[in-house]
């Protein structure tokens, strides 16, 4: 490793400890006597810390840098799939890290291999395939102000791309009301097209956060049964497949809140509570894994080595027992 490859290794620790939602992607070549440092970072700070870091190391005349930012590339689309995979690298094979669903809105970068960089409305960066993406349709001041909360078909009444409308809606997808009858309600999407559902599969998100915790407890609780049986899917966030933190975030965001996206981060949202008083919809943090609670002793997660969604316990005396 020559001096070049220490200062970026350094520089990324400092400037991007998180991987997950922050981009520092350099390569740094060495041919002949020529040192070249090349790729994309965040944003034009950490672009001038680079430079300057470099140019401060012994040698730095011979250091050619081509870097660019993911702002100078930056582009509002959203998705057209149902639940589209967002993956660890531009290639279908690679590792799905998280999924984004209908009418989410997303910002897109650069583009590798037929998939674009994206960042996630949990803030996560990952590789989306171009084909799911799609140019917003509806008009620019569009904001969703509901999500469906159930999985349903719902009813396509008209869509702008009509190529852009699923099959199916998951819990969580991103809507807009339009209009509301006696049984029906007519909801918007980000990608232009409209649809109608029964009211019950529409939650309206709180203009302000929410004080009734109580109400949010058993609002995500009820979210996270919906999953019971699921099988568990590693990046998943859908009823056809979920993980841990996937089954967190939806139950969440169908109560009005948007968390981070895996388990760790999850773990330092909010505050911590005494054993003996978990309320229905509190978080139960173990090594790697996250759970959601039930109230007292019992909680719901997607357990890995079950494979599924299910129930489990705290209490040592009960057979789906698992310490924290």
């Amino acid at each position: 490793m020559n001096a070049i490859d220490s200062t970026i290794q350094r520089l990324e620790t400092v400037l991007a400890p998180d991987p997950r939602g922050v981009c520092f992607a350099l390569d740094v070549a060495v041919e002949a006597n020529t040192t070249s440092v090349s790729g994309r970072v965040e944003n034009e700070h950490t672009r001038r810390a680079v430079v300057r870091a470099v140019d401060r190391r012994p040698g730095a005349d011979d250091v050619e840098i081509d870097i660019e930012t993911l702002a100078a590339t930056k582009k509002r689309l959203t998705t057209c799939a149902a639940a589209a995979p967002v993956r660890a690298e531009p290639s279908a094979d690679a590792e799905q890290v998280t999924q984004v669903l209908y009418g989410s809105e997303i910002e897109a970068y650069d583009r590798r291999a037929g998939f674009n960089r994206v960042r996630t409305p949990s803030g996560y960066l990952g590789w989306l395939a171009r084909e799911h993406l799609s140019e917003p349709g509806a008009t620019p001041k569009w904001q969703p102000n509901a999500v469906l909360s159930t999985t349903e078909s719902g009813v396509i009444m008209d869509s702008n791309q009509p190529d852009c409308a699923p099959d199916v809606f998951f819990p969580g997808t991103p809507c807009r009301v339009e209009n509301m009858g006696e049984q029906r309600i007519e909801v918007s999407f980000l990608p232009g097209s409209s649809a109608t559902f029964s009211n019950e599969s529409v939650v309206r998100l709180p203009s302000n956060q929410p004080t009734n915790t109580a109400d949010i407890g058993s609002d995500i609780l009820e979210t996270a049964e919906q999953f019971h049986g699921t099988p568990y899917v590693w990046g998943g966030l859908t009823l056809e497949g979920v993980d841990c933190s996937g089954l967190v975030w939806i139950a969440y965001r169908c109560a009005g809140m948007t968390l981070p996206r895996d388990s760790d981060q999850q773990a330092t949202v909010g505050l911590s509570v005494e054993d003996e008083s978990y309320n229905a919809g509190d978080l139960l943090c173990f090594p790697g894994h996250i759970a959601i609670s039930c109230g007292g002793q019992a909680f719901i997660h997607a357990s890995g080595s079950a494979g599924t969604v299910c129930r489990g316990s705290l209490d040592p005396a009960v057979d789906t027992y698992e310490p924290a």
